[in-house]
């Protein structure tokens, strides 16, 4: 293995319930009475996030996706240095790095915040490069990919790309990379039909993996 591309929300950092606590927010400011649990977050979440929106409640004819979006983020913004890590993060990053195996972020946040974020979790000397959205309504993480491997010439069997979504999933299909589905993230593994994944419940499988 030459490189690792790390997922950030729900693989890295442990943001789940700082979510389903920042959605059921916004659902009650705009006057909708029913609100989130983790499980039926993780089972409803999905891309583009405007469609996990809708299936939470909110009625865009009444009030618009843009705004309540960006509400949402003011609100996660305030307290993600609250979260955590994934459990044995720091020491499958500090592994990879010992045997001089690259890792890297693409992540769908900002560009800006997510190197804040990275920053304050005291991350960063782990990684050779990270890459986030321009802005908050930016295209996906698809685009973010292509440029990615475009600048960079990599024998993609020997890159490994951990997320916990159907949609890191289907990035890895569309590129032609190894996939891990972290189990413990932001979709259940109920989001997915292929027996085929290789799924983990703790990073720390991730080094035997790659033994």
């Amino acid at each position: 293995m030459e490189l690792i591309i790390w997922d950030w929300n729900g693989t890295l950092l442990n943001d789940v319930d700082l979510c389903v606590e920042t959605m059921n927010s916004v659902l009650t400011k705009h006057g909708y009475s029913n609100q989130l649990s983790v499980e039926k977050y993780r089972n409803i979440f999905t891309f583009p996030v405007k469609d996990y929106y809708g299936k939470a409640g909110f009625d865009f004819e009444r009030h618009s996706f843009d705004i309540v979006g960006l509400e949402f983020i003011e609100i996660y913004n305030k307290k993600v240095n609250d979260c955590s890590l994934q459990p044995n993060a720091i020491e499958v990053l500090r592994y990879f790095q010992s045997k001089k195996i690259k890792q890297i972020v693409i992540s769908a946040r900002e560009k800006n915040a997510l190197i804040d974020d990275i920053r304050t979790f005291k991350i960063e000397q782990y990684f050779d490069f990270i890459e986030g959205i321009s802005n908050n309504y930016a295209k996906g993480k698809t685009i973010l990919f292509d440029d990615f491997f475009s600048k960079n010439n990599y024998d993609k069997n020997k890159v490994l790309l951990i997320g916990d979504t159907i949609h890191d999933y289907e990035i890895a299909k569309q590129f032609g990379l190894n996939f891990i589905l972290f189990v413990k993230g932001h979709q259940d593994a109920s989001h997915f039909n292929d027996d085929s994944i290789k799924t983990i419940e703790n990073l720390s499988e991730i080094i035997q993996f790659v033994k």
